[in-house]
């Protein structure tokens, strides 16, 4: 069994974007395809892909091996469902998933080291991301949380899990979290 996994999250219709946020361009480069390339940069972890509506549009335009690629077919009932649809597919797999949001374009490959550097200090522990006045993905969920995000579902993701953690949670400031692209002129901000 490997210790860790990424998962990027990417399923969402990306209704306020208009088009498919994830292929939009930055710096010559599809937005989504950065972030796959920060993840993809860390020594020794499989990354996968979460996808769920126009995967068939956006996968062909990705360069990703298409065993690494999650469909969730639920895509619709939000962010959680995408987690739920990750950690069903890598449970046997791996001791802990970090999961990273395919609309966080400025998250470097040196603050996920330091977060994966930070869990494994403490490997049954979660590990999320500060941001602002509060706490989100990146996070490293360990086996022990892997029923609850199991059962996950709709837009909250796993932020009540985070925030039910308490004492439990390693938090690491990564600010750059808090700069997701949801509209185009996010792009541009």
């Amino acid at each position: 069994m490997k210790s860790i996994a990424v998962a990027v999250l990417a399923a969402g219709a990306a209704t306020r974007f208009g088009s498919a946020k994830q292929l939009a361009d930055i710096d010559g480069k599809f937005m989504l395809q950065r972030v796959l390339d920060c993840c993809n940069s860390l020594t020794a972890l499989d990354t996968y892909l979460v996808l769920g509506a126009m995967h068939e549009e956006i996968q062909p335009k990705l360069n990703i091996d298409s065993s690494k690629i999650i469909v969730n077919s639920n895509w619709h009932e939000g962010m959680g469902s995408s987690i739920a649809a990750a950690a069903l597919k890598l449970q046997q797999a791996y001791e802990s998933i970090l999961f990273v949001a395919g609309d966080q374009p400025y998250i470097s490959a040196q603050q996920l080291t330091e977060m994966i550097d930070r869990w494994r200090e403490s490997p049954t522990t979660i590990c999320a991301a500060q941001y602002g006045d509060t706490i989100g993905i990146p996070a490293i969920f360990p086996r022990n949380q892997y029923s609850e995000l199991i059962l996950l579902a709709g837009d909250s993701g796993a932020k009540k899990l985070l925030l039910d953690s308490g004492q439990h949670i390693q938090l690491i400031k990564i600010p750059q979290a808090a700069m997701d692209i949801d509209r185009p002129e996010d792009l541009s901000a």
